[in-house]
């Protein structure tokens, strides 16, 4: 807990920043796009509003969606393909 008299803030007012941790968030997402059976393991559990980072929330959206269209290669998400001549 911490004091802040910066502005916007009264003088003695009390500011809280939220729990996060932007690594664990990444470990997260990166298992979802590597396993279809880790994005059934955690659909339930973790919601798009549990991210700290906007995009994380967005990331999370995307690949439930890509889930929920049936996508069969979670692993080939963010992957391009790449164009023979």
């Amino acid at each position: 807990m911490s004091e802040s008299a910066s502005a916007g803030h009264q003088p003695g007012s009390v500011t809280f920043e939220v729990p996060h941790d932007v690594a664990a968030e990444q470990i997260v997402l990166g298992a979802m796009l590597r396993s279809k059976d880790f994005i059934a393991d955690v659909v339930e559990t973790i919601h798009a509003e549990d991210f700290y980072r906007p995009a994380h929330e967005r990331i999370h959206g995307a690949i439930l969606a890509l889930y929920a269209a049936g996508a069969s290669r979670p692993d080939h998400y963010g992957r391009r393909t790449r164009q023979t001549p």
